[in-house]
C-alpha cells in the first residue's frame, strides 16, 4: 500500500516528508538518491547498484555488470553479480569474492540390518539433518524382488514399513534412503536378507510323494503315498528341527512302512530325514548302517541309508560308504540322499559351514538291482550293531533326483 504524505518543506535539492520525529528527508547527492531520517541514519541508493548505507552498513546489489563497485563504500557491504552469480564483499581497498557453500545433508537410520523370517514386517525410522535448513524431501529404492515387498512411506513421522511377503527368499539386498535439499544429497543404507522357515520345504518343480512332521504329539502326513504305521509311535511337542514336535522312538517295533516296497522302486527319488542323536554304533554287516533311517527288514536286505559310525552313510551289497562331518553331534542335522536312475546314491549331509555337503558316492550301478529298495523308515535289518535313531523329523520323499540348489534350499528353510 501507498500512502500519501504531504511534503513539509522543499528546498534546493532535497524534499523533506513529515516533522520532527517522524521527519524524512530525500535528496539529490552526486547522482544518488540519499535518504536520512530524523537520527541522521543515512541511505543511498545508487542507480545500478541499490542501496547502500553509511557506517559500514550491508550493501545488497544486483546487477548485470561485472564491473565491481566504485571505491568509497564502506567496509563490510555486500555486492552480488547476477552476470556470473558471485557474491563480493568490500574490505579495505578492494573486493573480495565470497565462497558460497551448500552443505550436503545427513541422513541416518534406526535399523541399519534386517533379517527377515517369521515377522515379516520391516520398520525403519529416518532423520534427517540439514545445516542450512533448507527443505528437503527422501527417496527410498531397493533392490528386493519387486512382487515381494510393499513399502508404506510416511513422510509426517519418518517412517517406512515394508511387508514381505514371507515367501521369496532375499540375499544381501539393499535398501537405500536418500535425502536432498535440491542441490546435494545424504545416503543411509539398510541390508537385508529374508529366510523363512518352512519344516517340509518342497523345492520348486518337485513332485512330494511323503511328508512327515511330527508336532503337537502327532504326525501330519502330506504326500499322495499310503504308509503304513507298525507299533506305537510317540512324538515330542518341542525341540524339534523348528522346534515343533518330533519323532522320539522309532524302533524295531515302532516304524513305518513306505510304498516302496518292491525292487529298485527307489530310482529316480530323493530322500531326506532330520536326524538328532549321539549314535556312533556301526553294522556288523555292509547290506545294513548302523543306524538305519531308511532301510529294509526282509531277509532279501541289500542296502541302507542313515548313519554308522557317527557318519552319514550309505550300506550297499556287502560295502559301506561314509561321510567325514559328525553327524552324531547332539544337533538337528539334516541328511539328504539321492537315488539316481543309474543306481547311484549321493549323500549330502549339512557341515560346519551350513553349506548341504556331498560326501558320499556309491558310484554307478550300485548293488544288486533284484533286491534294491528302502521301503522301512526309522529301522533296518537286525544285524549285530544295529539301532534305531534316537530322534528324527522332517522326513520326505520326492519322485525327482534333487540337485544341489534344492538340497541347500531344504536346509535352509528347515532349521531356524
Amino acid at each position: 500500500m501507498v500512502q500519501r504524505v504531504n511534503y513539509h518543506q522543499f528546498s534546493g535539492n532535497t524534499v523533506t516528508l513529515g516533522a520532527s520525529g517522524s521527519r524524512v528527508v530525500m535528496g539529490a547527492d552526486s547522482g544518488n538518491l540519499k535518504i536520512q531520517d530524523s537520527q541522521s541514519n543515512t541511505s543511498v541508493i545508487e542507480a545500478g547498484l541499490g542501496i547502500q548505507g553509511s557506517g559500514g552498513a550491508a550493501i545488497i546489489s544486483n546487477s548485470s555488470n561485472l564491473a565491481l563497485p566504485p571505491s568509497g563504500i564502506d567496509d563490510g557491504s555486500l555486492y552480488f553479480s547476477t552476470n556470473n552469480n558471485t557474491l563480493y564483499a568490500k574490505l579495505g581497498n578492494g573486493w573480495y569474492k565470497v565462497t558460497t557453500v551448500n552443505t550436503s545433508p545427513s541422513i541416518s537410520l534406526d535399523v541399519t540390518s534386517a533379517t527377515i523370517s517369521d515377522h515379516l514386517n520391516l520398520d525403519i525410522t529416518y532423520t534427517v539433518t540439514e545445516p542450512e535448513g533448507t527443505p528437503t524431501t527422501v527417496a527410498i529404492t531397493d533392490d528386493i524382488t519387486d512382487s515381494a515387498v510393499t513399502i508404506t512411506h510416511t513422510t509426517s513421522n519418518n517412517h517406512v514399513r515394508f511387508v514381505f511377503d514371507g515367501s521369496t527368499a532375499q540375499s544381501s539386498k539393499t535398501i537405500t534412503f536418500t535425502a536432498t535439499d535440491g542441490v546435494n544429497t545424504g545416503v543411509a543404507t539398510c541390508s537385508v536378507n529374508a529366510i523363512y522357515t518352512e519344516e517340509l520345504h518342497q523345492p520348486s518343480g518337485t513332485t512330494r510323494l511323503l511328508g512327515y512332521t511330527f508336532n503337537g504329539g502327532n504326525s501330519g502326513k502330506v504326500g499322495s503315498y499310503s504308509v503304513t504305521n507298525n507299533g506305537t509311535q510317540t512324538f515330542a511337542t518341542s525341540g524339534g528341527t523348528l522346534n515343533g514336535g518330533y519323532w522320539n522312538n522309532p524302533s524295531s517295533t515302532n516304524y513305518y512302512v513306505s510304498s516302496l516296497a518292491t525292487a529298485n522302486s527307489g530310482r529316480g527319488k530323493t530322500f531326506v530325514a532330520w536326524y538328532k542323536g549321539t549314535q556312533t554304533n556301526s553294522s556288523s554287516s555292509g547290506y545294513s548302517v548302523g543306524v538305519p533311517i531308511f532301510g529294509d527288514t526282509s531277509g532279501g536286505v541289500w542296502m541302507g541309508l542313515g548313519l554308522d559310525n557317527g557318519k552319514l552313510a550309505i550300506a550297499e551289497d556287502g560295502n559301506f560308504h561314509r561321510g567325514t562331518t559328525n553327524a552324531a553331534s547332539g544337533n538337528w542335522m539334516c541328511m539328504v540322499w539321492v537315488y539316481k536312475s543309474n543306481d547311484q546314491v549321493l549323500g549330502y549331509i549339512n557341515n560346519s559351514s551350513g553349506n548341504m555337503s556331498n560326501e558320499v558316492d556309491t558310484g554307478a550301478n550300485m548293488g544288486s538291482t533284484t533286491y534294491n529298495k528302502v521301503p522301512y523308515i526309522g529301522t533296518g535289518y537286525g544285524y549285530g550293531g544295529v539301532s534305531s535313531p534316537t530322534a528324527l523329523d522332517a522326513i520326505q520323499i520326492f519322485d525327482n533326483e534333487l540337485t544341489q540348489s534344492q538340497i541347500q534350499a531344504i536346509y535352509d528353510k528347515g532349521h531356524s
